[in-house]
């Protein structure tokens, strides 16, 4: 019935690309209701995956041109200074 850490964090990495049943979101609500672990995590990828649509990366490739690495950069710092 509940998620462990492990497959909760499994169940958020597929969240973030709409991969859930609907008993996967609600038993991964139910996970990231009581624990602030999974919770932080969970909010750090929805960060991270915000990061690539801004910078207009739909699906995280191999490598990446100079001018997306150099937009990713900027974008990573303007987050960090803004959470400090």
């Amino acid at each position: 019935m509940f998620y462990s850490c492990d497959e909760a964090g499994l169940a958020c990495d597929k969240s973030q690309y709409g991969e859930l049943t609907l008993w996967e979101k609600v038993r991964l609500k139910i996970h990231l209701f009581y624990c602030d672990y999974c919770r932080a995590y969970s909010k750090k990828n929805q960060k991270l995956s915000d990061l690539f649509k801004r910078v207009g990366i739909s699906q995280p490739a191999k490598q990446l041109d100079l001018d997306s690495k150099e937009l990713m950069r900027k974008e990573f710092e303007k987050e960090l200074n803004s959470t400090l």
